[in-house]
């Protein structure tokens, strides 16, 4: 490593017994100087986030621990301490946890963050591990402590430092995490950013809902728009140009049930068997004539003409002329984004018009 010790940041959960809370300290500032063949390096900050607990156990043994870190030249001024209540919900303290973190990332910072889950409570290592997820933090390890199997030794070997479990030969093994990106093959596959989707297009189509007369039915609107994201994220990841093909259809026609709606409120009339591009083009129409019209009308020609051909040059390509999959994968994100983006116009353009 080339970093700079500025560039350092450890962070752990507090653990009740402080031997293993330091001990996570201190095998961690040792790999740190492993992987950067720098012995005098530490961490610039050591954040502990603790129970009320493990911090009135860490006050209460102060020369203990503080000699143990000291034997390895790691500042005891680089500890931070966080509190979190254990008694308070668990959707609080979540809340208060992010918060938290938050105040010790700064995505302008090249910063290189460790964290250990060797100790803590389980929710704490659960959110921690979450957190190295979201920042895509690689460096994630894990203390194992091979005690002995008699329970008065165990439990006389879990009081003791680092140095002094050295000393006494006990098996000492710090193992790193396997990748978490690797969960990425999972929001590829649909899993998170599909719910992230259903969220959005759930929370439109309720907001449609109300505008609409009980005989309207969005299902069909709502599995359109989701399986237009679903064939993109699929095209991601196998990078086939017919789930790309599919994720323009699917959204298509999301776009054309949406217009369908406009026209069957607003005129009376649904144009059941005309072309997506007839429907859109009655769209227009039909808001630039009326006064409550609250969009420039060389905007929605443009936007409503942009879907039109984004599907039409998918759904009717030039024989001649073949499309790299760079190209698809660039028209399916945007006919997904067009149709969730006509969504949101189509509910305004009906509350403005309906009053």
């Amino acid at each position: 490593m080339t970093v700079s010790q500025n560039g350092f940041k450890l962070i752990i959960p507090g653990n009740t017994n402080v031997p293993t809370m330091i001990n996570a300290i201190i095998r961690a500032t040792l790999q740190l100087r492993s992987e950067s063949q720098n012995n005098l390096l530490t961490f610039r900050q050591v954040h502990i986030f603790h129970t009320e607990q493990s911090l009135q156990a860490l006050m209460a043994s102060t020369a203990a621990w503080q000699a143990a870190l000291s034997l390895h030249e790691i500042p005891i001024t680089s500890l931070i301490h966080h509190v979190t209540k254990l008694d308070d919900s668990n959707v609080d303290r979540f809340r208060d946890l992010v918060e938290q973190l938050r105040t010790i990332v700064n995505p302008l910072d090249n910063t290189h963050y460790y964290i250990d889950l060797t100790s803590g409570v389980a929710s704490l290592k659960a959110i921690l591990a979450v957190f190295a997820y979201v920042l895509d933090i690689k460096n994630i390890y894990t203390l194992e402590v091979q005690f002995s199997r008699d329970r008065e030794e165990s439990n006389r070997q879990k009081s003791l430092f680092y140095h002094q479990l050295e000393q006494e030969g006990v098996k000492l093994v710090y193992r790193q995490f396997p990748p978490i990106r690797e969960f990425d093959e999972f929001g590829k596959l649909n899993y998170t950013e599909i719910l992230r989707y259903r969220t959005i297009v759930s929370e439109l189509s309720d907001e449609l809902t109300m505008l609409l007369p009980t005989k309207f039915d969005l299902e069909h609107l709502r599995a359109s728009l989701l399986s237009g994201i679903n064939a993109r994220l699929l095209g991601e990841h196998t990078g086939e140009t017919s789930h790309y093909r599919q994720a323009v259809f699917a959204s298509s026609a999301g776009v054309e049930e949406i217009s369908n709606f406009i026209l069957a409120l607003l005129k009376n009339n649904a144009l059941e068997n005309q072309p997506l591009g007839t429907k859109l083009n009655e769209v227009k129409t039909l808001f630039t004539k009326n006064p409550k019209y609250f969009i420039n009308e060389s905007v929605l020609e443009h936007f409503t003409r942009l879907i039109a051909e984004t599907r039409n040059e998918i759904v009717h390509p030039i024989p001649i002329k073949k499309k790299d999959k760079e190209m698809m994968a660039i028209q399916a994100t945007l006919s997904s984004q067009l149709a969730l983006t006509f969504l949101r116009f189509a509910i305004k353009a009906i509350a403005s018009f309906l009053d």
